[in-house]
């Protein structure tokens, strides 16, 4: 609930955050603010492209595989690839349970078509997108992840990347320019 209150009238919270700090260093703070949103919009772009086009490829697959349900099955992983790691497995059960009627051979190719997305999504798409709309180091984000799963739980799995993301700009722009860099 919080979260649509800030993204109806985000202006005010962000002024009224700032106003916490000395005056010297509010400028600064709000481009640092203003990146990190920037960032979060980026990583939501590319995480939606990448959901698009893992469900329109799954759906196309199944379709073409004559499998039942296409369309929900293809919404279902694009829906679920927004969870890291387990989103694509938890998607493709129920895809080979509805092949399962139609034989062993339908399964298997429904299996290979949901391992051949995820790795295409996996090496090719996602690092793309990423380069592009935002860059966060592939160890990194595992790293993050794994930490985040521990500490929170699969809440923290969902949201490491794009917290990931923020707390690297705000270390670059914060730490390393204004504090390291700065100095010589």
């Amino acid at each position: 609930m919080t979260g649509i209150y800030l993204s109806f009238s985000p202006g005010s919270y962000r002024k009224g955050f700032v106003r916490l700090f000395n005056p010297a260093y509010r400028k600064r703070l709000l481009g640092v603010m203003d990146q990190c949103y920037t960032t979060l919009k980026n990583w939501f772009i590319s995480r939606s492209i990448t959901m698009t086009v893992v469900g329109v490829a799954t759906g196309a697959g199944l379709a073409l595989l004559g499998v039942p349900f296409p369309i929900v099955l293809g919404i279902m992983a694009g829906v679920l690839n927004f969870i890291p790691n387990l989103g694509p497995y938890i998607a493709m059960a129920p895809a080979l349970l509805v092949a399962l009627p139609q034989g062993v051979d339908h399964v298997i190719y429904v299996f290979a078509l949901y391992m051949g997305v995820q790795s295409l999504e996996g090496y090719i798409l996602t690092p793309l997108l990423d380069k592009r709309f935002v860059s966060v180091p592939p160890a990194l984000l595992l790293f993050g992840q794994v930490l985040l799963g521990i500490l929170v739980g699969l809440v923290g799995v969902l949201f490491a990347s794009p917290l990931i993301a923020v707390l690297l700009v705000i270390v670059e722009d914060l730490y390393v320019k204004d504090r390291l860099e700065a100095k010589n």
